[in-house]
């Protein structure tokens, strides 16, 4: 390690300190808004390590402070929530499982805070704000932080927010930082499609809105192979359709669920607007009508050309450290609301291989997923130089 860190822990006693972490997060998974267990386990590492615990509106979730003695402040973001289970599944996990990683996360941002504590203030030029944030798997998450009191919890100027995700297509330990898209901006969208119910022998006389819910489901792929461009990433997923009960029976009305995922805003917004006029004339067209509605929204993760030499510099320094290598993945369409935290000052966000060395590893959300541990030194290690990194450029 840096002459700078290699007096806090070893590379042994990193691992040792974030396995601990991690198999406890990973025996008490709580879902999004309900990490009550979580967040208190949190709170005592933070007492424990001596972080200064801030005052905020939450009922689950944290930030906690390190001071440094620089006139600047850097944050670095875990999320901490499980994956909700459509088919709840005996305990330990119930009904939520952390099939996404963010055990693994969160107990690498809490050894890399250790590793940060025992650093003397003066080492530390950076006051460093660690934000355990509830509810990503409902992209409700960091909107709430934000509402709740972070936008005004920096008493000095902000100059970088870092994420890190793991990556399970990626070799542990194993990192990706690079500028430009990291995830995919979603729309989780809602359509109410009502009609004319009836009799299932009586089809002259209904409205049927499951045909016109199967004609919009069909058409709206077109969406993303003609009407929007080949070069641009693009994904219209329905997720849900919920309708009628009875085997003779036309019902009244369809609800439909569903998502887009792009790499654009700009691709986002047409995409949305191009469903907006499919989902009126196609039912129209059956004698229907209908609603449509946004439920939850979240910009593309980027990662700022700003930050990207310091990001860099960090990940070196951290893979000197672990003998790992650079990657890099495409991006993800998979969404992370951590692209929200832009508003507040340029953001970050890492890849860090969890991927099994015999390739055996799953994709985030599968109940097979289980991140090889090997992820933990690297990620440990890059939060850690990542709060260490100073904007010299802009020393006054």
């Amino acid at each position: 390690m840096t002459d700078m860190l290699s007096n806090t822990m070893t590379l042994e006693e990193i691992r040792a300190k974030a396995l601990c972490l991690y198999e406890a997060l990973h025996e008490h998974p709580e879902p999004s808004g309900e990490e009550v267990w979580t967040t208190e386990s949190i709170k005592a590492e933070c007492n424990a390590i001596g972080l200064e615990i801030l005052p905020m509106r939450l009922q689950t979730g944290l930030v906690a402070r390190l001071r440094g003695c620089g006139d600047r402040a850097v944050a670095l973001r875990a999320d901490i929530d499980a994956v909700t289970l459509e088919y709840p599944l005996r305990r330990p996990f119930g009904k939520a499982a952390h099939y996404c990683g963010h055990d693994c996360h969160t107990a690498a941002l809490l050894t890399a805070a250790r590793m940060l504590s025992l650093l003397p203030q003066s080492e530390r030029k950076n006051d460093i704000y660690f934000i355990f944030q509830p509810a990503e798997e409902t992209m409700r998450g960091a909107e709430l932080l934000l509402s709740c009191g972070l936008r005004t919890a920096f008493d000095k100027p902000l100059t970088a927010i870092y994420g890190i995700h793991n990556r399970p297509e990626v070799k542990a330990g194993d990192i990706a930082a690079e500028s430009g898209p990291r995830m995919a901006a979603k729309c989780d969208f809602a359509i109410s499609i009502l009609g004319v119910g009836g009799h299932g022998g009586e089809p002259q006389l209904c409205r049927d809105p499951i045909v016109a819910a199967a004609e919009l489901i069909t058409s709206a792929q077109t969406i993303v192979s003609r009407s929007t461009a080949p070069q641009d990433a693009c994904v219209l997923s329905f997720c849900s359709v919920n309708g009628g009960s009875a085997k003779n029976f036309a019902p009244t009305g369809v609800e439909l669920t569903g998502s887009i995922r792009t790499l654009s805003d700009e691709v986002m917004q047409a995409a949305y607007a191009r469903l907006s006029e499919l989902t009126d004339g196609i039912c129209a067209l059956y004698g229907c009508t209908a609603r449509i509605q946004r439920t939850a929204f979240s910009p593309v993760t980027y990662c700022s050309e700003r930050l990207l030499h310091m990001a860099r510099s960090a990940a070196q320094a951290a893979l000197a450290d672990t003998g790992c290598g650079f990657a890099s993945p495409a991006p993800a369409m998979g969404a992370d609301d951590f692209a929200h935290f832009a508003e507040l000052a340029p953001t970050f966000y890492y890849w860090v291989g969890s991927g099994k060395a015999d390739g055996s590893s799953v994709p985030w959300h599968d109940r097979a997923f289980e991140a090889d541990e090997g992820f933990f030194p690297s990620a440990v290690l890059l939060y850690a130089y990542s709060a260490l990194q100073y904007e010299k450029s802009s020393e006054r």
